[in-house]
């Protein structure tokens, strides 16, 4: 019982106590995250003053590993991860319609575990998954106020996701791709992101799992059913991109979704300049990566106008793919010509895009490629 009290104490000081670095290092050399440690491996849980107390120290050595990826890592060499996670568990299924806080605390402390570059060791992290899979369980329980809970689970998940196959194959396991895909309709952007990482470090296997929960399915919805929900537009349109340009071999999938064709619709139609041009960005990473006949689909959908009109688009990124998709778009149409005319040169014309191109043929990023769209098509107008 000493232990705990000397817990208690360090527990109740910790908002000083973790306020500099000098006092972090003060608490490490009399031992605290070894008296934490200890407090966590005690079996005695039936006690609930002990419990109260475990609580306590699970959040204390969250605060420590919060402060740095160093002090993260000496948490995780330091405290029985298993014992900790599954204090963690109790934790968050003590949550209810009415007080989430539980919830949010064992995210939290697991967050602070997970965050930070380099990663710390997946395999000292897999305990945590059945926290998490319990987690993005919880509006299934309590409903919509347990939103901020699933964004921070999902911050988390993405996390580890980044780790590549091990990771990725531990949350198929845990059988986490079904219900994660349904909270795309619920939290986006953080969703997003674990789909993000699938396609950018998974094996193909891995994304199939993707596939057969319907992933692209559930973007086509939101991407016709946004509800003028302008973060969420953009986080998707910028999510096809990244896909797009992590592997050209689903851009196939996505013509067979049906996904550029609102996508190009709001390229043409939206009104705010950062939605239109990540659209652009999705439609030009499409052409810069993908087939002939994949791009005469994307013609046929409208991407000329599209491309046409990101042409003056800011940021050097998705400017210099705009011109990019656009070169081999017109280098499709070489292919294609009628009569000795490229008849997506005429529609880059006729929507605007040639005036366009000529304005930047002196810009010093994508002034290269205007001049060898000119060359290639309209040699008379160099």
């Amino acid at each position: 019982m000493q232990i705990i009290a000397n817990v208690e104490f360090s527990v109740k000081r910790r908002s000083i106590a973790l306020n500099s670095v000098s006092q972090l290092v003060v608490l490490h050399e009399h031992q605290v995250l070894d008296h934490l440690a200890q407090v966590l491996a005690d079996p005695a849980w039936h006690n609930l003053s002990i419990l109260i107390v475990q609580y306590k120290a699970a959040e204390a050595l969250g605060n420590f590993a919060r402060r740095s990826t160093r002090w993260r890592d000496l948490v995780i060499d330091t405290a029985p991860l298993i014992p900790l996670f599954q204090l963690l568990h109790r934790l968050s299924r003590e949550a209810t319609s009415i007080n989430t806080s539980s919830a949010i605390r064992a995210s939290r402390t697991i967050g602070n575990l997970c965050f930070g570059s380099p990663p710390p060791s997946f395999d000292k992290l897999r305990p945590s998954l059945p926290v998490l899979r319990y987690l993005i369980d919880l509006e299934l329980r309590i409903e919509e106020e347990a939103i901020p809970v699933l964004k921070h689970a999902c911050l988390i998940i993405a996390c580890l996701a980044r780790g590549g196959f091990d990771p990725i194959n531990a949350l198929i396991e845990q059988n986490m791709c079904p219900r994660l895909v349904m909270l795309l309709a619920e939290v986006v952007a953080n969703v997003l992101k674990i789909v993000e990482n699938f396609f950018r470090s998974g094996t193909d296997n891995q994304i199939q799992v993707l596939h057969g929960n319907q992933v692209l399915q559930r973007l086509l919805n939101i991407l016709n059913n946004h509800d003028n929900r302008p973060l969420t537009l953009r986080s998707v349109c910028r999510a096809i991109a990244n896909i797009v340009s992590y592997r050209s071999s689903q851009i196939q999938r996505m013509v067979d979704a049906a996904i550029f064709p609102p996508i190009i619709q709001i390229a043409i139609n939206q009104e705010v300049d950062d939605i239109k041009y990540e659209a652009v960005y999705a439609i030009s990473s499409a052409a810069r990566r993908g087939s002939q006949d994949q791009i005469r689909y994307l013609v046929g959908q409208g991407s000329i106008e599209a491309l046409s009109l990101g042409l003056l688009c800011e940021g050097y990124t998705r400017r210099t793919s705009c011109f990019q998709g656009l070169l081999n778009i017109l280098r499709v149409g070489e292919v294609d010509k009628v009569d000795g005319v490229n008849p997506y040169a005429e529609m880059v014309t006729n929507s605007g895009g040639l005036a366009r191109i000529q304005s930047q043929m002196d810009d010093p990023d994508v002034g290269e490629i205007a001049r060898k769209m000119l060359r290639l098509c309209w040699p008379r107008e160099l």
